[in-house]
C-alpha cells in the first residue's frame, strides 16, 4: 500500500511539473514563421511596416522630384498628397509602436486633455 501511494503522489508531482512545460511550449510553437508571443509578434510586424513605409516615402519623394523636374504638376500634386498619407501612416504605426512597448498612449498624441471641474474666473 506504501509503494502505490509513493507511486500516485509521484505521479501526481510529475503531473504538477508538467504543466508549466506543457504551457511553455504551447508558447514557443512554431505558428506560421513567428516562435515567440503575440504582443512580440506585433511589435516585430509593427516594426517592419514602419520600415516599408519609410522604403515607401523614400521612393515616393524621388518620384515627386522627378515629377518636378518634368514640370508634371498635376502628377506632382498627387505625388505630394500620397506622401502627407505616408507620413500619417508613420504617425500611427510608430504611435501604435509606442503603445505596444509600454501599453499606455502617447504623450499627447492628438487626445483632449480632460477637466474634471471647470475652472473658476479670477476676479
Amino acid at each position: 500500500m506504501k509503494s502505490l501511494t509513493r507511486l500516485i503522489s509521484a505521479a501526481a508531482a510529475l503531473l504538477i511539473l508538467s504543466a508549466p512545460i506543457g504551457a511553455q511550449a504551447y508558447e514557443w510553437h512554431w505558428r506560421g514563421g513567428d516562435a515567440c508571443a503575440w504582443r512580440h509578434r506585433d511589435i516585430g510586424r509593427d516594426r517592419f511596416e514602419l520600415h516599408r513605409q519609410w522604403r515607401d516615402i523614400a521612393h515616393d519623394r524621388m518620384r515627386l522630384r522627378r515629377e518636378i523636374a518634368n514640370g508634371n504638376w498635376p502628377a506632382a500634386r498627387a505625388q505630394r498628397a500620397d506622401l502627407a498619407q505616408d507620413y500619417m501612416n508613420v504617425h500611427n504605426e510608430r504611435r501604435d509602436l509606442y503603445r505596444d512597448y509600454y501599453g499606455v498612449p502617447a504623450p499627447y498624441a492628438g487626445y483632449p486633455v480632460p477637466i474634471s471641474q471647470p475652472v473658476p474666473a479670477p476676479f
